[in-house]
């Protein structure tokens, strides 16, 4: 606990901060509060392990882009998006490599999903492209996190379809657009609440669900364990980066080379 308060206090300012995320123009307020509010939130969120629902009720704040980022800076003491696009964009063109070398039936797949690098300079796709064919490189399957829809599909009908979904990435296109035109939407779904919307691109939500589950004590999903563990422990160099599965660790070394 902070010097001079008690749970007491700190429930109080976790009201207050209720309020002040209404408010606009309010983030310096909101961000106190918040830094304040770290002791009772992480007892809450570690020792009750409360639905997301729940959490977004109580704690509204903890879910708006910057204050992921601000928790997560708390929990691990490493600034998320800085961390992350650095070395990913420092090891992006070893990856492309790593996956145009692959054959059989897995290289074809990823000679489809690459294609569209040889088409487009927008750094945000690009990254999109390389985490995909990662993702699939490792053997997984990335419509397990990222899923589709056009504009035309109803903000509900959407969490309905994903309700079953610990954690999911929506991306809303636009109906009759151009390929090349930005999504209309980018959002993250967990247990089936909609928690951040109007995302930059898929590689900015993919790394604040990564910041998610730390912020909010989440297990990495089952069929995505080892595109987590690389995010993890290659990229951010997180707690058991020594320890790595077989598959990583292959990857690893195929990264030194």
């Amino acid at each position: 606990m902070p010097d001079a308060e008690t749970p007491d206090t700190l429930e109080s300012e976790r009201k207050a901060l209720i309020d002040e995320v209404k408010k606009k123009n309010n983030e310096n307020i909101v961000a106190d509060k918040m830094a304040k509010t770290f002791p009772l939130r992480r007892k809450e969120i570690v020792g009750d392990r409360p639905l997301v629902s729940t959490l977004k009720e109580r704690w509204p704040g903890l879910f708006g882009e910057s204050q992921i980022k601000a928790e997560f800076m708390r929990i691990t003491t490493k600034p998320l998006s800085a961390t992350f696009f650095r070395k990913f964009d420092n090891i992006s063109h070893r990856l492309i490599s790593i996956c145009r070398s692959k054959g059989g039936a897995l290289g074809k797949k990823l000679q489809e999903i690459m294609q569209p690098l040889e088409e487009t300079g927008d750094i945000n796709k690009r990254r999109e492209v390389i985490l995909t064919a990662l993702c699939h490189y490792l053997g997984e399957d990335s419509s397990q996190l990222i899923s589709e829809y056009l504009d035309t599909t109803l903000p509900e009908e959407i969490l309905e379809r994903e309700r079953e979904k610990a954690m999911k990435i929506y991306v809303v296109k636009k109906e009759g657009g151009d390929v090349s035109d930005p999504p209309a939407d980018i959002g993250i779904i967990l247990e089936g609440v909609d928690v951040v919307s109007n995302i930059r691109s898929v590689a900015d939500a993919l790394i604040l669900i990564f910041g998610l589950v730390y912020a909010v004590d989440l297990q990495y999903p089952p069929k995505l364990k080892y595109l987590f563990e690389v995010i993890q422990k290659l990229i951010m160099g997180l707690e058991g980066s020594g320890k790595l599965s077989p598959k990583v660790q292959s990857l690893k070394l195929k990264l030194m080379v």
